[in-house]
């Protein structure tokens, strides 16, 4: 199966396996059963509660280690140089691993929408510094070696353009809601010209994409099952895709990608389906400071991440 090429020139697999909501032994055999069917790359997430289960299944599969794309998340609850640095840390624990390939910041707020005080929109400088210091952490794991490569998710092109000023290792990849009822263009266009790769998350499950009735019609001329269309959709503009299910037979068919291909004329028809409609999280509620506070903030986040 073909790779995405990285900024730094190292490859990721297109296809990961996502395992958010699954727990327990139904994440170890996903993992287990992905791994054995030919996946190389899994997703998961602190967030998700499911790290030991992920890393069993790893273990369990008998694919080498160094053959397997590992990504994972810190929560907005680890923003902040050391709650970062220590999460990174405690992921590598909890996954029984040395290092992640891939290591995200889940979320630009301090809290997902859901969370107590999560729909404030924290445009004060303390957030600045936090996110700041947060990838200040990343840089410090991937100069350690504990991340391979450090990125983002849920980032718009405002919190880009925030942390590429004050970055000294631009993002890998930003891992965002990524499907035709929210084609992300600006987004999308934006870490293009930044050699940032976009990951989707979303592509099957938003909304009822699985029935819309122009991703059922594709999927009947081409012969294939609606998630195959919409994942297929993602990859032939470039975007990596997380499908996610605990069922061998999907597991497999959502990785059956790469025998066909869909025409300019059906992908743009799946693409007229946009309707900015968000399924899950709000970025863009989280405010960026001005750029005058966050040059201040800069200088007092590099003081102190200097200082540790």
């Amino acid at each position: 199966a073909p790779t995405l090429r990285l900024r730094d020139g190292s490859t990721m697999p297109p296809i990961a396996l996502g395992t958010a909501n699954l727990m327990g032994e139904d994440a170890t055999r996903a993992v287990d059963f992905a791994l054995r069917s030919g996946y190389r790359a899994i997703d998961t997430a602190m967030f998700y509660q499911n790290h030991e289960a992920v890393g069993d299944g790893l273990r369990m599969s008998g694919v080498p280690r160094a053959e397997v794309f590992l990504v994972s998340k810190l929560p907005p609850a680890r923003h902040g140089f050391a709650a970062a640095e220590a999460g990174v840390q405690l992921m590598l624990r909890e996954l029984g691993t040395p290092y992640l390939d891939l290591c995200l910041v889940h979320y630009p707020g301090l809290r997902f929408p859901f969370e107590a005080g999560g729909f404030a929109s924290h445009s004060d400088a303390l957030e600045v510094v936090e996110r700041a210091g947060t990838w200040r952490a990343l840089e410090v794991a991937l100069e350690k070696g504990w991340c391979r490569q450090i990125g983002v998710s849920n980032y718009n092109q405002a919190h880009l353009e925030e942390l590429l000023d004050y970055a000294t290792h631009a993002p890998a990849v930003n891992q965002i809601e990524y499907h035709p009822f929210n084609v992300d263009a600006q987004t999308l266009s934006f870490c293009r010209a930044h050699g940032i790769v976009v990951q989707a998350y979303g592509s099957i499950n938003a909304g009822k994409l699985l029935e819309d009735p122009v991703v059922l019609q594709v999927a009947a001329a081409t012969g294939r099952s609606a998630a195959q269309v919409l994942l297929r959709w993602a990859l032939q503009q470039g975007v990596m895709v997380l499908p996610k299910s605990a069922n061998p037979d999907r597991i497999i068919s959502n990785a059956m990608l790469w025998d066909f291909s869909l025409s300019a004329a059906q992908q743009s028809a799946i693409s007229d389906l946009n309707r900015k409609q968000r399924f899950y999280l709000r970025p863009d509620d989280v405010q960026v400071g001005s750029f005058a506070k966050r040059r201040h903030h800069r200088h007092r986040w590099r003081t102190a991440a200097n200082a540790t």
